[in-house]
């Protein structure tokens, strides 16, 4: 029975730790490393994706069809839990390693992604000795120390290359940047657009803009509604032209949301990803707009509205 070095250690949600333990990963629910806790098998996996948006679906279609039983539509409202856990199986391409124990010379990369509200996590790639790829995610504990020690060992093993919370608040140093107002300025990095409050890099927000969510859902929400309304109509007798106006006015709101809900609030955008920038002017005001592609269904506009119409420019010559 044995404990990990301090520096090797981190917390997860889960209330387990991650142990970097004689060249091995070792996962468990102590801060010691037990001989019980170094068994592994790097061929078994499970595939969650599939079985993730079965219930999906069979939870969406269970609440439409209480929704058109009781005629009580807010709670339509519950498909939103639905469609947010969609955003977490965009990204699970590659069947779980189910073995809380690996080797680190088995990992080929890591990708940390940014949560809100400090829940971050690491996407670990890992490829057995048949050369079979697979996935473990690491949820790390909600807390910065925590987060700025994982980070610090994936550094150290070559694994995360750049400094994705700016650990030691270098990243924006003696780097141009455009003043947007007299508490945020634009920075045009090598690979990156930052939008910064008080000079500070800004934490990594989510890899699905919060809009796409909110484009699907109201999209169901319409698709119901119009679904349930239409049966309602057509199993009255008589027909009542009342219902057919409703029905109407709800497919002249189905394209609202591609219009209204292409707007990001992001302050990290990969230059790689910028489709478009422009300036609009209206109002006397000037809005610099980035037109950048999304991870989900549709590119996104993040617009900065800035004080100086010359910043705004030089800005825009930056990014062209």
């Amino acid at each position: 029975m044995e404990t990990s070095s301090f520096n090797k250690v981190f917390s997860l949600q889960s209330g387990e730790y991650c142990h970097f333990y004689n060249e091995l990963v070792v996962i468990n629910d102590r801060t010691l490393v037990e001989k019980r806790d170094l068994n592994m098998d790097m061929n078994k996996t499970a595939d969650y994706k599939k079985l993730r948006l079965a219930v999906n679906v069979l939870f969406t279609l269970s609440i439409l069809t209480m929704v058109i039983i009781t005629g009580f539509y807010p709670l339509a409202l519950l498909v939103f839990v639905s469609v947010w856990n969609l955003k977490n199986i965009k990204r699970q391409n590659l069947p779980t390693l189910v073995s809380d124990c690996f080797p680190v010379k088995n990992i080929s990369s890591a990708r940390f992604i940014g949560g809100k509200l400090g829940f971050n996590e690491i996407d670990l790639t890992i490829v057995n000795d048949q050369g079979k790829e697979m996935t473990k995610v690491l949820k790390l504990y909600d807390s910065k120390e925590e987060t700025m020690k994982a980070i610090g060992i994936f550094q150290h093993l070559g694994l995360i290359q750049d400094n994705p919370l700016d650990i030691n608040k270098t990243i924006l140093v003696n780097q141009k940047s455009f003043k947007i107002s007299a508490t945020e300025n634009l920075y045009v990095l090598e690979n990156e657009v930052v939008i910064s409050k008080k000079n500070e890099y800004p934490e990594r927000g989510e890899f699905v803009g919060i809009n796409n969510i909110i484009f699907l859902f109201v999209q169901l929400l319409l698709t119901g509604a119009i679904c349930i309304k239409t049966y309602q109509t057509f199993i009255k007798d008589p027909l009542h032209v009342a219902d057919f106006v409703v029905i109407l006015l709800l497919l002249l709101l189905y394209p609202l949301p591609f219009k209204y809900f292409n707007k990001s609030t992001a302050d990290l955008i990969q230059r790689k990803d910028v489709l478009k920038t422009y300036i609009q002017e209206k109002k006397g005001k000037n809005t610099l707009v980035i037109e950048f592609k999304s991870d989900w269904y549709f590119p996104l506009k993040r617009k900065i509205l800035f004080e100086d119409a010359a910043e705004a420019k030089a800005a825009l010559d930056e990014l062209k």
